[in-house]
């Protein structure tokens, strides 16, 4: 299993997940080279160095996108030897926003159980919020086990707090929602499988190919 961080909030998270020495495999994706040299993974993936100049997307979603594009092996390199995986990333940005559905759709294609953790800008941030929800159609069209978190809940949960503080517990809580549904599939992916052996009478058997069975199957 592996958590993929996409854009600077995905990223940020990734590196919370990573230091925190988690038994997770993670990997950082970004256009911004300064942001992601400071960012903790197993695995880091830079896009198109030579067109951002390294200084990211800019709030640019198709650049994000074409990047994502541009880089498919690299992406797909990154994400190989998983079964799961979990891509978390900030919507209404340009890396984000653009290059989250693609990395999915890479996931997709290589028959891994794709989730997505979408986080959405606060209510205040108008121009964002339109690109967040474009982002977010595109995202949920790849990968349908897509859950949201808003940014305005942590102003409502924790008033008094700092930004990095309410960033850092919104970390924390996306890594306990990640941990516990990592085992929540895992446990009924080792049922199904075992019942599929009692029912072949062969390991593993004609296991569905696609992810789409695959998701029919686990969560029906």
């Amino acid at each position: 299993m592996a958590v993929v961080g996409v854009g600077g909030a995905g990223c940020a998270v990734v590196d919370h997940i990573y230091c925190s020495d988690a038994d997770m495999e993670t990997v950082a994706i970004n256009t911004d080279r300064a942001s992601l040299d400071k960012t903790g993974a197993h695995r880091r993936v830079l896009l198109c160095d030579r067109v951002t100049r390294g200084e990211g997307a800019k709030g640019d979603h198709e650049l994000g996108r074409s990047c994502a594009i541009t880089h498919i092996d690299k992406i797909t390199e990154s994400l190989q030897g998983n079964d799961i995986i979990f891509i978390v990333a900030g919507m209404g940005g340009g890396t984000g926003t653009g290059a989250a559905p693609v990395v999915a759709d890479i996931s997709r294609r290589l028959g891994m159980i794709t989730f997505a953790i979408a986080i959405n800008p606060f209510k205040f941030e108008d121009g964002r919020r339109r690109v967040a929800r474009e982002g977010l159609r595109r995202l949920r069209a790849v990968a349908p086990l897509t859950m949201v978190m808003e940014n305005d809940l942590l102003l409502e949960r924790a008033p008094e707090s700092t930004m990095a503080d309410a960033f850092a517990m919104a970390s924390a809580g996306i890594e306990d929602y990640i941990r516990r549904n990592s085992r929540k599939v895992t446990s009924v992916f080792l049922e199904q499988l075992t019942q599929m052996e009692m029912r072949l009478g062969e390991p593993y058997g004609d296991w569905p190919s696609t992810e789409t069975d695959t998701v029919r199957i686990l969560f029906p």
